[in-house]
């Protein structure tokens, strides 16, 4: 049986009621094991109270002070992994360009008193998307037949970089989710005991901030079962 507490101001806490035996191998226990967190979540909880408590505020970092920073979802298949992330990417589209259109707004005002002008890449977003598939296959999605092989290095600054993997630039929100989207449609599945259609693969997509060199992802795991 796993419960929340969100009873403490300073953290909440996930408890699970493990069943275990007694050492006299005739008597059986319910043996709590408290697991804190910044955040716990119940079934009650709505995509808007994920995204307002853990990833809005990473989106407006990222966006205005040039952090990396990274959203994972793990867990079996069916519990709910891509429906959260899929709420998560619809909210963070938008809340990438109000944060944008926020920063360049007191850009301006700024400028307007000193003379200067904004750079035109101050608000440029790119995306790479990709899939992690086995121990060393990366595809693209963003591309339906790539011919590079897509490559994770890791630069001379100690910052992981896709090879040869598509950059596209994003224009609006909706242009970021319809990408997805399309990414989305080349992911492989295969069928497990969970779930008829399951994801087999690590589903990683990577969004920069020109301006601000912030760097977003978001990742989606493959069910955490196995086969």
């Amino acid at each position: 049986v796993v419960s929340i507490d969100n009873s403490s101001s300073a953290m909440d806490a996930c408890i699970i009621d493990n069943c275990v035996m007694h050492p006299d191998m005739k008597t059986k226990l319910v043996k709590p094991l408290f697991f804190p967190a910044q955040a716990a979540f119940d079934e009650h909880c709505s995509n808007d109270d994920i995204y307002k408590n853990i990833a809005e505020p990473l989106v407006n970092l990222t966006v205005k002070e040039g952090i990396v920073a990274t959203i994972l979802l793990y867990g079996q298949t069916g519990c709910g992994k891509s429906y959260t992330m899929s709420g998560i990417e619809e909210r963070t589209a938008k809340g990438i360009f109000q944060a944008i259109a926020s920063l360049r707004s007191s850009s301006n005002d700024n400028d307007d008193n000193d003379g200067t002008t904004a750079s035109d890449d101050a608000g440029k977003v790119t995306m790479q998307f990709v899939e992690l598939c086995g121990n060393k296959e990366i595809k693209d999605l963003l591309t339906a037949k790539s011919k590079e092989v897509v490559k994770l290095l890791e630069d001379e600054a100690g910052v992981c970089r896709l090879l040869n993997a598509t950059s596209i630039d994003i224009t609006s929100p909706e242009h970021l989710l319809q990408k997805l989207a399309e990414g989305k449609s080349r992911r492989a599945t295969e069928a497990t005991d969970k779930n008829g259609v399951s994801s087999r693969s690590h589903a990683c997509c990577q969004i920069r901030i020109k301006g601000s060199k912030g760097v977003l992802t978001l990742t989606d795991l493959a069910g955490s079962e196995r086969r």
